[in-house]
């Protein structure tokens, strides 16, 4: 499926996703799982072959902010694709959906990142978003139909 946010194609895909094409993603690195073995922290980390790599924060269900740090992180990775002088950037949940923060949260804070984002002359013109799960993908296709709500 497919969106245009003015003049930038906006996709769904459940992952796995090849990243090379894209000129900036952003995955997970060391989002708390909420899990110990032997004493030792269970993070979830996304591998990548993009040239540029940006991180979701490291965020759990017991952050109160992280609508605002999922929203802060996709606007300044879309502000660093402009600067980096990129057309195509992917936001890859994965991590973020196995630390169990809900989907419509991530779905709903890309989005709105994406809509602020362009709503100035924008050198952006692919986004895709990869999800992991059936679930994030049909958050996403809400979030993305219904953005003048979530605004």
């Amino acid at each position: 499926m497919e969106w245009l946010f003015r003049d930038i194609s906006v996709r769904v895909e459940i992952g796995p996703y090849n990243d090379k094409e894209l000129g900036l993603v952003v995955k997970a690195r060391n989002i708390p799982l909420g899990l110990e073995l032997g004493g030792v922290a269970v993070t979830a980390n996304e591998a990548s072959e993009a040239e540029n790599v940006e991180y979701w924060p490291s965020l759990s269900l017991g952050n109160t902010s992280r609508r605002s740090v999922i929203f802060h992180a996709a606007s300044e990775a879309l502000q660093k694709t402009e600067l980096l002088s990129k057309t195509s950037i992917g936001f890859f949940t994965m991590g973020l959906e196995v630390a169990r923060i809900p989907t419509w949260e991530i779905a709903e804070e890309i989005v709105k990142a994406l809509h602020t984002h362009c709503q100035k002359d924008c050198g952006i013109d692919k986004v895709v978003i990869v999800a992991s799960t059936p679930t994030q993908v049909s958050s996403l296709q809400y979030a993305l139909d219904n953005v003048h709500i979530i605004v």
